[in-house]
């Protein structure tokens, strides 16, 4: 069962201080098994502040088609991102970094996610055992979004499909 929040984010640096990841993991019941950890390479609390997430990848998104196409029209980088996203000209969304928090996985997921090489992973190198697995694992926008697409794919795990559906339902929530 993997628990999902209306939390968008966790502050993972937070959580740590407070030993969620030590000698108090009963602080990591109340987070999701799914959730963002960094955009951008940013910690959320360092985003600017009331700026949608969709926003963010749509200004990144289009910064690099007004490069690409010019600006004739003068359209916002939002504009000529939510173009792209739209015609399928998605191929600056690689640029666009996504760090998730993945909470009690199990080893097959772990190794899964590790065996992809379009991510990069963080994990805990001597955890306790009354610890669950965890992972830090970044990548772009556009790799989740792929790699998402493979919840109903018979030769993943059960498990493993569920937690890409997670990912997908998240991804979803944030970037519509």
């Amino acid at each position: 069962m993997i628990r999902e929040s209306m939390l968008p984010y966790v502050d993972v640096e937070a959580l740590s201080l407070a030993g969620a990841f030590a000698q108090h993991p009963e602080l990591l019941n109340v987070v999701p098994d799914v959730t963002v950890a960094a955009v951008g390479g940013l910690a959320p609390k360092h985003l600017p502040a009331g700026v949608p997430f969709r926003e963010l990848l749509l200004d990144r998104v289009g910064m690099g088609s007004i490069l690409t196409y010019g600006n004739r029209h003068g359209r916002s980088c939002v504009e000529f991102g939510a173009k792209a996203l739209e015609s399928g000209e998605d191929w600056e969304a690689r640029t666009f970094s996504l760090t998730l928090l993945l909470l009690r996985l199990s080893e097959e997921s772990k190794f899964s996610i590790a065996a992809d090489g379009r991510f990069h992973l963080s994990f805990q190198a001597n955890r306790l055992p009354n610890v669950p697995l965890c992972l830090l694992v970044e990548g772009s926008w556009k790799d989740w979004r792929k790699y998402a697409r493979f919840h109903a794919d018979p030769s993943f795990p059960t498990e493993h499909r569920l937690l890409l559906a997670h990912v997908g339902n998240l991804l979803d929530r944030l970037f519509g």
